[in-house]
């Protein structure tokens, strides 16, 4: 049975943003320590007590940044898509080479990050209302998925029926949906050379480009 959300969306923000090393690093404890919380016990056993016992700070440190455990979620849901987006504008902008290549490297890049924390991210997907992840992540998404339309727009395919920005939309949600489906089915596909590689043929044959070997 799907977790109801108990609050509306806008509050689902941090009580208040640190302004000194001294917070972040608070900050920063308590989203550790709700990532291995999550991966060990899933979000049913999560409570703030515990999370601020794991981090290593005081109840009082806790409740100065966040409301309660949702709004903990929501940021580390923000805090992995950051991280996320710094890899794939570090892995796919700025190089020199053909659409196959740079569709290799986001699809390789995409299921990396989704192995990296395998355990979190389904707890996150099975156990957490998405609207708890998608309200503090929706500014991310459209800067990833402009990373991937700026791919298209240097790489112009057979396809010209739609709009980069289009396409850009259908090959990402195309990835990161079979992705995060074998993460919650068949997590030892992430491991698979060979599904990464049909992921590649997925997105070339949309864009009318024949994959290599076909």
């Amino acid at each position: 049975m799907a977790i109801r959300t108990r609050k509306p969306r806008h509050d689902l923000g941090p009580r208040r943003r640190p302004k000194t090393t001294e917070g972040e690093a608070i900050v920063g404890a308590i989203l550790d320590a709700t990532k291995h919380l999550l991966a060990e016990h899933g979000f049913a056993h999560l409570t703030t007590n515990r999370v601020a016992d794991r981090a290593g700070v005081s109840i009082g440190s806790l409740y100065q940044y966040f409301t309660d455990k949702e709004s903990i979620v929501a940021a580390l849901g923000r805090r992995f898509d950051e991280q996320a987006l710094d890899i794939i504008e570090k892995t796919v902008i700025g190089e020199t080479r053909s659409m196959r290549d740079d569709i290799r490297a986001l699809v390789t890049v995409l299921v990396a990050i989704e192995r990296g924390d395998q355990r979190m991210r389904r707890s996150l997907l099975r156990e957490v209302p998405r609207s708890w992840i998608e309200v503090p992540g929706a500014e991310l998404e459209q800067r990833t998925r402009a990373v991937v339309e700026h791919m298209f727009e240097r790489w112009p395919a057979k396809r010209q029926r739609v709009t980069p920005a289009t396409a850009a939309f259908i090959a990402y949600h195309a990835i990161t949906s079979v992705i995060e489906a074998a993460l919650l089915q068949q997590p030892e596909l992430l491991a698979q050379e060979r599904f990464s590689r049909e992921l590649e043929r997925l997105v070339l044959s949309y864009l009318e480009l024949e994959p290599e070997g076909a």
